[in-house]
């Protein structure tokens, strides 16, 4: 079996594909791969065709890996990234909710802040009552009620 041919069915097979597709989507007659002879110009234009990107150095010569290989590994490069980012954000989240439940200062300023957030919704909040006409009906009945109980005792 040539080289080429031996190189074309390690690309297909690295590309996950079967050789019954791969001969059925590029029109090259089945059997032509696993046969002893060798391959045509037209089977080789054929692969090119439906692997555009493929490293001709390493199909014609051997010379370098297949594009294939080199996108695979450019996956597993990026899984493996992927994985450790999220290791890391993991361990990130770890040490701050440690630092947030062990470090004096660190609570303080979170009180200090939720504080401040406390405040500001809750002035917002009054703003809006005060806008409302009732919220000055409910506040005269109110101290009405309290001037009736402080006069009664």
């Amino acid at each position: 079996m040539s080289s080429i041919k031996k190189r074309m069915l390690e690309h297909i097979a690295a590309d996950g594909m079967s050789k019954y597709k791969f001969y059925k989507e590029t029109g090259i007659t089945r059997g032509v791969l696993d046969s002893e002879s060798g391959i045509t110009e037209d089977n080789i234009l054929k692969f090119i065709d439906y692997y555009p990107k493929i490293d001709l150095n390493w199909l014609i010569k051997g010379e370098e890996k297949s594009s294939l290989h080199s996108q695979n590994e450019i996956g597993t490069i990026k899984k493996e990234i992927s994985q450790e980012v999220t290791s890391t954000n993991e361990k990130l989240k770890d040490e701050i909710i440690r630092l947030f439940t062990v470090d004096d200062d660190i609570q303080k300023a979170l009180k200090y802040i939720i504080g401040k957030e406390i405040n500001t919704f809750a002035s917002q909040k009054l703003l809006e009552l005060i806008k409302d006409d009732k919220f000055y009906e409910i506040l005269s009945n109110y101290l009405a009620s309290l001037k009736e109980n402080n006069n009664v005792t």
